[in-house]
């Protein structure tokens, strides 16, 4: 999905606003179309958790990885 790269991309630029409006965009898309166990959709996932981290939102990230 081009807007999971997107967001790939931005985070990797260092804009985390950007980043996680995409990636959370991406998840939610993809947990719709695939389902919640896709791999696609954990990638997905792993995203929003690694701009939480970018952000410094640890207690977001934390709630993703449990």
């Amino acid at each position: 999905m081009i807007l999971y790269k997107a967001a790939w991309y931005t985070w990797k630029m260092g804009n985390g606003v950007e980043a996680e409006m995409m990636s959370v965009q991406a998840k939610g898309e993809r947990k719709m179309i695939l389902g919640q166990d896709h791999e696609d959709t954990l990638y997905s996932m792993a995203m929003v958790d690694h701009v939480h981290h970018l952000k410094g939102g640890w207690d977001a990230a934390e709630e993703l990885e449990v």
